[in-house]
């Protein structure tokens, strides 16, 4: 009975929004098979670089993967940016450029990874989450970044076009700036700094949800703000699942021993740690203030409903004397002595209102009313 039911609700569900492609099309393929798994994505990949130092600033907007070994070769740090992973033909192509391993260029392509770093003799692999604000749809975005450090050259690889690097890239237009005199170790901390930073963006957008949730609930209570808290959940939950595993991130590049990081970039780690830390504990408070304001939903709900159904009991339990008064002399006996008293019916009226009075006066002495009672 179970079973089939639960078939019967995934053949009648709804159409995901957005499909995706799960980890089980990788099911008996060859360790480093590049294969796509994620999000349903369209158009092409397009790669983008920057090529700077001190001196100068190039930037070139449609790249190809056959020039990439010759950026790689210059003296000057390059950044090459590619938009969409989906496209397991290009991946390939630009870890043949970059002389990145299979085995990296199947995480990169594998959107559903863990933020993890890996390394090996000529470059360093990073995967995090780049978190932000869709503005359109006001909703929270995950993406995955997968970036790839070098002696010269940092490679990012993101889901699609939208990113939170643009400080970085205005940065980059200044000429004397920390971006343009160091090197691409520092570049790639830069990177990571930027993607922690938006955090705290996020943070503060949530921040002010549940603010104005608070407010509502104790205001009056609403059923679409339990709705409302119970998304805010499932996203702090997201956040959570993005922002917990980057501590092990940074944490490692704090002590990593690789000549590809200088003990001086080392030092900015440290202090991006203390900004994982940060942010992680922010999510816990959040987390316990949806948690309480559930609760307090709940608490306020069911107090004003013992409240209606105070009021409701205290009227019936009046209108049950009433009732019995009225049922005795409604009754279709014909000898009743009250009937022939000329003052029967306006001393039964009396008797009502002064017993309705009564109990009244004496709930409104124990406070059953809103008073305070004795």
């Amino acid at each position: 009975m179970l079973r089939s039911y639960t078939k019967r609700l995934l053949r009648n569900r709804l159409p995901l929004t957005k499909p995706r492609r799960s980890m089980a099309v990788k099911a008996g393929l060859a360790p480093g098979t590049v294969v796509y798994v994620g999000k349903e994505r369209e158009g092409r990949a397009r790669l983008h670089a920057w090529d700077f130092g001190v001196e100068h600033l190039e930037e070139i907007p449609d790249l190809s993967p056959d020039q990439i070994p010759l950026l790689m070769a210059r003296p000057s740090t390059t950044w090459v940016n590619v938009d969409g992973v989906h496209e397991e033909a290009v991946l390939q192509a630009v870890g043949e450029a970059c002389g990145i391993h299979g085995l990296t260029l199947e995480d990169i392509a594998n959107t559903l990874q863990r933020p993890k770093l890996e390394e090996f003799d000529d470059y360093l692999y990073a995967v995090i989450k780049m978190v932000y604000w869709e503005e359109q749809s006001d909703e929270i975005r995950v993406e995955q970044v997968s970036m790839v450090l070098t002696e010269r050259t940092v490679v990012t690889f993101q889901e699609q076009s939208e990113d939170v690097f643009a400080p970085l890239r205005e940065r980059l237009q200044v000429p004397d700036s920390r971006l343009r005199r160091l090197q691409s170790d520092y570049f790639f901390f830069a990177l990571i700094d930027v993607v922690v930073s938006n955090y705290f963006i996020v943070l503060d957008r949530l921040e002010t949800r549940i603010e104005a949730l608070e407010y509502q609930i104790n205001a009056r209570p609403h059923p679409d703000a339990l709705e409302e808290l119970q998304m805010l959940r499932t996203e702090l939950l997201e956040l959570r699942r993005a922002i917990n595993p980057m501590r092990e991130v940074v944490q490692q590049l704090t002590r990593l021993e690789h000549r590809l990081l200088k003990s001086k970039t080392r030092v900015y780690f440290q202090d991006l740690r203390d900004q994982i830390y940060h942010a992680t504990e922010t999510l816990d408070t959040y987390r316990d203030q949806v948690s309480s304001l559930q609760d307090l939903h709940l608490s306020l709900t069911s107090y004003r409903m013992n409240e209606v159904m105070q009021v409701l009991t205290i009227v019936s339990t009046i209108f049950i004397p009433l009732t019995f008064i009225a049922g005795i002399y409604g009754m279709n006996f014909k000898y009743m002595p009250e009937l022939d008293w000329p003052w029967g019916y306006y001393a039964v009226w009396g008797l009502m209102l002064l017993l309705a009075g009564a109990m009244a006066i004496y709930f409104w002495q124990k406070g059953w009313f809103g008073g305070r009672g004795r």
